[in-house]
């Protein structure tokens, strides 16, 4: 596989479908299914999108955006369709990871400025800290 520039915040699903991110401007996320020699752009928006990680399904791909703001963690479809911020704290939010029962999205947060996890539930938005971290 070929690109004219970096390939940043790399994820891999079964079937070796991946999406990752692109500096800004130039596509932001985007996705490939092998054998189609396709590149699909999920986003491509003057925001700043990154880390994307597709869930264990490979149905939904949750990043990190600043398009509201702060750095705020979304999920979507693998389409780009059904957008939505799950994460609603004070400052930067990023680095999602998916529960493998795909109802919960992990992210590092500073709210406090300091380094903290939570997760929050994809259904209604119930948040728990799961880690309180460092300055």
């Amino acid at each position: 596989i070929r690109t004219s520039s970096p390939i940043r915040h790399l994820s891999i699903v079964s079937g070796g479908r991946f999406v990752y991110s692109r500096p800004l401007g130039e596509g932001n996320i985007l996705r490939y299914t092998p054998g189609s020699d396709q590149w699909a752009k999920v986003l491509d928006l003057t925001s700043s999108e990154g880390d994307p990680r597709y869930s264990p399904s490979g149905k939904w791909i949750a990043f990190s955006s600043n398009r509201n703001g702060p750095k705020t963690v979304f999920r979507m479809r693998r389409d780009g369709t059904g957008m939505r911020a799950v994460s609603f704290l004070k400052g930067f939010s990023g680095s999602p990871s998916w529960s493998p029962d795909e109802q919960w999205i992990a992210f590092d947060s500073a709210p406090e400025g300091f380094t903290e996890v939570f997760a929050t539930r994809v259904s209604d938005g119930t948040l728990r800290k799961l880690a309180r971290g460092y300055m």
